[in-house]
């Protein structure tokens, strides 16, 4: 993929990407519930150096699709961006990253491909989150009331309370969130085949909503080699975490 007419071609599924001349392969970036594209727009020119094409996924519902219905089937989300790898990968590789509930989105990703025998994944790291096998104790989270909700996006540490000083947008960010989270925790993650594919789970030392204790059980999801790897900080990374994480992935791919 080398202009920027074939980028614009990834939009509206895939955004804040740009071409990256001799890149061999692309990472796939789920954001988390509620999240957002952007999340991972510095990603593309830092990992960019470093040979590796960032395609940054947007769900439906967030900034420039806001006006679109939030996606309420996983498979179509897979689905999609599957198709955006047939047509543009190029020959090239691909690895899947997600943080919190874009890691299952992640999972799914890779889990399709593999299925299909035509697009297995390099690697796949699943990022401040739980297993599977290892739901958290207030599971389902989309289902809580709007205060237990509420107090669960807070105790995450990206949702800042200012949000409610301005009561549309905060209804915006808690149906977007919930939504999300509706889509991870109704799948049947039961039904899905272990990949074979390599598996980075990553996890803040201080994570209260994620116990380090938990992720050995990412293993499960594949029979290829698995790494957890401990990374200072809470639910989500600091500058110099996120930096932490960016080598991890880099030593991984290049």
């Amino acid at each position: 993929m080398g202009t920027a007419a074939e980028t614009a071609r990834l939009e509206p599924w895939v955004q804040y990407t740009r071409p990256t001349p001799g890149a061999e392969t692309v990472l796939v970036c789920f954001p988390y519930a509620g999240g957002a594209a952007s999340a991972y727009r510095e990603w593309v020119p830092q990992l960019a150096v470093h040979g590796v094409e960032v395609w940054p996924v947007q769900l439906t519902g967030r900034e420039g699709r806001f006006r679109e219905a939030p996606t309420t089937d996983l498979s179509v989300v897979a689905e999609q961006v599957m198709a955006l790898l047939d047509q543009h990968l190029d020959g090239r590789s691909y690895a899947v990253f997600g943080h919190s509930a874009g890691a299952y989105m992640a999972y799914l990703l890779a889990s399709l491909g593999s299925r299909l025998s035509r697009r297995v994944p390099l690697h796949v790291f699943v990022s401040a989150s739980r297993p599977p096998s290892r739901p958290d104790a207030d599971f389902p989270i989309h289902h809580l009331p709007r205060e237990p909700f509420l107090a669960k996006m807070f105790g995450y540490g990206r949702m800042p309370v200012e949000v409610l000083d301005h009561p549309d947008l905060a209804e915006l960010v808690i149906a977007t969130a919930r939504a999300d989270l509706q889509l991870v925790e109704t799948f049947p993650w039961a039904s899905v085949p272990e990949l074979d594919c390599p598996v980075t789970a990553l996890v803040g030392s201080a994570d209260a909503s994620v116990p380090v204790a938990t992720q050995e059980e990412w293993s499960r999801i594949t029979r290829g080699p698995f790494a957890s790897v401990v990374i200072p900080g809470g639910h989500f990374p600091s500058a110099t975490a996120q930096g932490m994480i960016l080598e991890v992935i880099r030593r991984a791919l290049c």
